[in-house]
């Protein structure tokens, strides 16, 4: 077997072996990540708005008029969504 074979156990092992070290190496960062972002939810439970007539009010501006964009934001409109 030669070792430029790609089919070769050896570099299949080395590919394999490299992809375990890189996702060793980012795993911390992603846990840190999802840790953060879990206690930033977790906080803000209570600040988030329950009901339809705690959403702020807002603007829709338009640059221009589409149809598919005018039928969007009306039936936006009639779930009050927004």
């Amino acid at each position: 077997m030669n070792s430029t074979d790609p089919n070769s156990s050896c570099d299949r092992h080395a590919v394999l072996g490299g992809l375990i070290d890189g996702v060793r190496r980012l795993l911390p960062g992603i846990l840190l990540i999802i840790a953060a972002s879990s206690l930033l939810l977790i906080t803000d439970r209570m600040h988030r708005a329950s009901a339809i007539g705690d959403l702020p009010q807002i603007t829709i501006f338009q640059f221009a008029s589409r149809p598919v964009l005018d039928e969007c934001v009306a039936e936006m409109l009639r779930q009050r969504y927004i």
